[in-house]
């Protein structure tokens, strides 16, 4: 008799249940008469066509059709004399049914978890995995959970394939880090995705310093996090050469960083030319990286590290530049506490607008428990014939 063992995936039924809901279709109400908007861009010289209202959990999206494309270029100048006109705080934003949408802050806002947005789907119980969603929108060991925009926002990492995101205090960026982590380890396993996490300020990640996830012990020294980056490069120049003769690459590494800024403020430019390197090259095999920070500043971030992340999200800034330095226009409209952009590779789309799904302390910890125990080990026995 021969047992094998091997990695399982939990249950979604281990999350804490919670009262939040997703937001149902009792909740699309106009807050402002699409009438008025389209009154107030036709006297901006930008005539529209309404194409219809639906909710998320921070905003109502109004939808419009140009009737003249030639008028696409006056839009985004057009969002703040419209804001004052109708004395609403207006972000620019994606549309599935329109050329172009404006999401209108509610004054009351639904809040939604990770739960919530796991079991969207009628078709899925606690019974499910993460893996089961994941398979069911073809994607990869990649995937994450950000939260729920018109629908829940599912993004995989590795099409990505470097994200940067950037909020001040009380932005959500926190919560946005554990959905994230937190829903990739509902999906993937050790034996395809590793981690490396770097957290110079000591505290977010404390939480993961045991999942079996982990490549090496959590970085807290800005000394041994540039030590580790060049071990990182490394690493890359020989998968590259593994590729080259033709040996597959089975396992993904994401490369955590909170609070990139100080980070990079602490590492110095030793640190910033590995990460740039890592940026530059790693996808190709298989190296992402996924780094916050609440302080973006340019000459920190500047525009070589920051033209490496092709995928952006944006919580709730104080400044239209520190908008931009983050990359995605509008977030200094947001509203804080999870309201956030997402800003896609492709940037020929506008930002989509969501709110970050919440993801409590007691569902943290009953995610890195099981990964840190043996029960996500499992061992079927076999006959040997």
């Amino acid at each position: 008799m021969k047992s094998t063992r091997y990695w399982q995936t939990p249950n979604i039924s281990i999350l804490d249940h919670s009262e939040a809901k997703l937001p149902d279709e009792e909740t699309v109400y106009a807050e402002v008469n699409p009438r008025s908007i389209t009154e107030a861009l036709q006297s901006l010289g930008i005539p529209v066509n309404s194409c219809g209202m639906s909710s998320t959990p921070s905003s109502i999206i109004y939808s419009y059709r140009l009737c003249d494309l030639r008028h696409w270029s006056k839009l985004q100048k057009a969002i703040e004399p419209l804001s004052a006109r109708l004395n609403k705080n207006i972000i620019f934003t994606s549309s599935e049914i329109g050329d172009f949408a404006l999401a209108i802050s509610r004054e009351k806002r639904s809040w939604v978890n990770l739960k919530s947005c796991l079991l969207a789907k009628t078709d899925f119980t606690d019974d499910c995995t993460l893996s089961d969603f994941a398979r069911a929108g073809k994607q990869s060991d990649m995937t994450a959970i950000l939260g729920y925009g018109q629908k829940p926002l599912i993004i995989d990492i590795a099409d990505a394939p470097h994200i940067l995101a950037g909020g001040v205090s009380g932005s959500g960026k926190s919560t946005l880090l554990h959905t994230m982590l937190c829903s990739l380890m509902f999906n993937a396993t050790p034996a395809t995705l590793g981690m490396i996490m770097i957290d110079v300020k000591k505290v977010e990640l404390s939480q993961y310093r045991n999942v079996k996830f982990l490549e090496r012990p959590i970085i807290t020294d800005a000394v041994e996090a540039t030590m580790a980056l060049e071990q990182i490069c490394q690493v890359m120049e020989q998968r590259y050469e593994d590729i080259l003769n033709g040996k597959p690459i089975t396992k993904r590494i994401l490369i955590v960083i909170d609070e990139l800024t100080d980070a990079i403020m602490i590492g110095g430019d030793m640190f910033k030319r590995h990460l740039t390197r890592i940026s530059q090259m790693g996808r190709g095999c298989g190296l992402h990286l996924l780094c916050c920070t609440q302080n973006p500043l340019a000459k920190v971030c500047d525009t070589l590290i920051r033209s490496n992340f092709n995928a952006r999200i944006g919580l709730s800034v104080k400044e239209p530049n520190t908008a931009r330095v983050v990359g995605v226009v509008g977030c200094d409209r947001l509203q804080g506490k999870g309201d956030a952009l997402w800003q896609s590779n492709d940037h020929t789309k506008l930002p989509e607008r969501f709110q970050v799904a919440w993801t409590s302390a007691d569902d943290i910890k009953a995610i890195t428990e099981y990964w840190s125990s043996n029960a996500c080990i499992k061992e079927v026995a076999e006959d040997v014939a």
